[in-house]
């Protein structure tokens, strides 16, 4: 979980595929074996995105991070991750769905990770000065496996409680935390040919047994 976020502060604001309302930078800064995609700001989206079919896909319902950067009176990592924890715990609901199948048991899959770091560019999402710094993310998670070839959706929201009481950076609400987050995103995507190694990438795939949808643990 800490890549995911380490792509997602990577790249600047104004190319950012989570401030994207159609999709057309969801290619940005995309490497290695599995494919990232993020929630949306403030706003219902439907996005358009050309995915290999040999990529995993990993995304967030709602996920939150401390860092020290943002929380500068924060000291330690055992302060980050009560942080964390707090902030993560405002999840109420979560939903999410691959080509009209809904997954189970969705509060199963939250992680908090191992510290990290990540490096801020200039005009960054988070609003900060350029630096590296470090954080320790909470979320609830979906890593599917590659998708077969073709048309395929993936739809996902989350909710929240009040807001009101929550730790902020002090500017409202922000990239760190899931405030402004809960809305509900859909991905249009197309999966096309790809001639790399697709074994060893899965972590989760979708099965169907009787009337139940369920996200399953590869072993």
């Amino acid at each position: 979980m800490a890549k995911w976020w380490q792509w997602a502060y990577s790249m600047p604001k104004d190319i950012h595929p989570a401030y994207d309302d159609t999709g057309r930078y969801c290619t940005v800064n995309q490497k290695g074996p599995v494919w990232f995609l993020p929630g949306s700001f403030g706003n219902d989206v439907i996005r358009q995105c050309t995915v290999p079919s040999d990529k995993s896909i990993l995304f967030p319902i709602l996920n939150s991070e401390c860092n020290f950067a943002a929380f500068p009176t924060l000291k330690n990592e055992k302060q980050l991750r009560q942080c964390d924890k707090e902030i993560q715990d405002s999840v109420t609901h979560l939903k999410a769905s691959v080509d009209g199948k809904n997954a189970a048991n969705l509060e199963a899959y939250r992680v908090q990770s191992p510290l990290f770091n990540f490096t801020l560019p200039e005009n960054n999402i988070a609003d900060l000065p350029s630096q590296t710094t470090q954080a320790v993310s909470d979320g609830n998670w979906v890593f599917l496996k590659p998708l077969s070839e073709g048309e395929h959706s993936i739809s996902f929201e989350g909710d929240l409680r009040n807001a009101s009481n929550a730790e902020t950076n002090g500017s409202g609400y922000a990239f760190e935390v899931p405030y402004g987050w809960d809305n509900n995103v859909i991905y249009n995507l197309t999966t096309t040919a790809d001639s790399s190694d697709r074994s060893g990438h899965s972590l989760f795939s979708f099965s169907q047994t009787g009337d139940q949808n369920q996200l399953n643990l590869k072993t």
